[in-house]
Parts: structure tokens; C-alpha cells; sequence
């Protein structure tokens, strides 16, 4: 399994970048994100789409719910991609 690349932006926060996420569409992974009081957690699923909502900015769309592009840290997938 490999952990995807996080992109450093200046103020040292790391984020997740909108191409790194569409390559996970359709697989099983691990997220790990930070809540809203900047708290860690990591939580397994299908990552079912990414999405822009208006007023919410990018979205990532799991089958246990939404997480919001710039509070994802990284996804590790848990399954090998898919067959082309």
C-alpha cells in the first residue's frame, strides 16, 4: 500500500490536492483528516466522488459521509485500483 503524496503549502498546513483525491474514486481507503477544532482522525471507506458544493468549496464523498478537500491530510488506499 502507498500513502499518496501531500502537497506543503506555505503556512506549513499540509493539504491534499484535487488530483491526488480523483485517483481514489471507486477504491476502499484510509482518510485521515482534521475536524473543525483541528483534532485527528482517520476513518476507512469506498471514496464515492469528489465534488465542488457551492458556498462548501471541494468535497470528498465517502460512503460514511462528506469531508471537506482542505481538512483531508492524506488517503492511503486499502485495495489495489481496479482492473482498466
Amino acid at each position: 500500500m502507498e500513502e499518496i503524496s501531500l502537497t506543503i503549502f506555505s503556512s506549513g498546513q499540509k493539504m491534499l490536492t484535487l488530483a491526488e483525491a480523483k485517483k481514489h474514486i471507486g477504491l476502499k481507503v484510509e482518510v485521515l483528516y482534521k475536524d473543525r477544532l483541528g483534532n485527528d482522525y482517520r476513518k476507512h471507506g469506498e471514496l464515492l466522488a469528489v465534488e465542488y458544493v457551492p458556498l462548501y468549496g471541494t468535497t470528498l464523498r465517502f460512503d460514511f459521509g462528506e469531508i471537506g478537500l482542505e481538512k483531508t491530510l492524506a488517503i492511503t488506499p486499502l485495495e489495489i485500483s481496479r482492473a482498466a
